[in-house]
């Protein structure tokens, strides 16, 4: 409601001043939003993951050269997002609360998570592996009523380079220099930048903004798949209304998976 002092006429008139003033800033803030967040779609999660951290540090919980990438985080009812977990150097994930290492439940319905532990897998069984995250990661998008990703073979090649990467240097950063002109985002931990998606533009595969997950794990897809859901920068990845296609990297090293999971929004149609 608001006041007129004249006539019904002049109240009318006054009502559309409004009415176009409400509508120019929904508008605008519909224009500028979106490109916003197309611009950097992580900017408010890694934000709350980087104050997590340093809180964390700072508080002596966590090691001093923990990156946000090294970390589960947790948002609680207060809304103030924590750390958990950290990884170690050697690999181990590190309970916060307690500092001791998390051991993973052996699944008594699931005896190949005991055997992979130990054994060297084929490249058809990795295959199966990367296959099997794709169709968890679709389950985890059902739950949440939205519509599942596409397998994008391509995309899937460019994951796959990147785990075979994470072995080397375990970051969103890429181990060897990219020289490909493009000014890519440093990460909000400060150390590294974020150019993992340049493997698509080296290998020519249309994209547009790349989101990567990552992880290690000595078990089966649901473990990869458990891990990223329990970690809130990783699970809105996973349940991002917009992604259209998906594509799995899984790469070992003695007992050691690495995975790489991304996603995008692009489409050619």
């Amino acid at each position: 409601m608001f006041a007129t002092k004249k006539t019904h006429g002049k109240r009318i008139m006054h009502r559309k001043k409004l009415f176009v003033i409400v509508l120019t800033i929904v508008l605008c803030a519909g224009m500028i939003l979106p490109v916003h967040a197309a611009i950097n779609p992580f900017a408010a999660m890694e934000a709350r993951s980087h104050q997590a951290l340093d809180a964390a540090i700072k508080a002596g919980t966590v090691p001093a050269d923990t990156t946000i990438f090294d970390c589960m985080f947790t948002t609680g009812e207060d809304g103030v997002t924590r750390v958990i977990q950290y990884k170690d150097k050697n690999g181990n994930w590190i309970d916060v609360a307690t500092q001791k290492k998390v051991v993973e439940q052996e699944k008594t319905d699931s005896p190949t998570d005991k055997a992979n532990a130990t054994q060297k897998l084929s490249e058809d069984t990795l295959a199966e592996y990367a296959a099997e995250v794709f169709r968890l990661v679709n389950e985890e998008r059902e739950k949440a009523g939205l519509d599942p990703v596409v397998w994008d073979i391509d995309f899937a090649n460019c994951a796959q380079i990147r785990a075979e990467e994470l072995s080397i240097k375990y970051s969103h950063e890429r181990p060897n220099p990219v020289n490909d002109g493009i000014e890519w985002p440093q990460n909000v931990s400060g150390k590294g930048i974020y150019n993992a998606p340049s493997v698509a533009d080296e290998q020519g595969v249309p994209h547009g903004w790349i989101m990567e997950n990552i992880t290690v794990t000595r078990g089966a897809p649901e473990s990869a798949v458990k891990e990223w859901m329990d970690s809130s920068g990783h699970r809105k990845n996973i349940l991002r209304e917009s992604h259209i296609r998906c594509g799995v990297g899984v790469y070992q090293t003695s007992e050691i998976l690495y995975w790489a999971l991304w996603f995008d929004d692009y489409t050619d149609a």
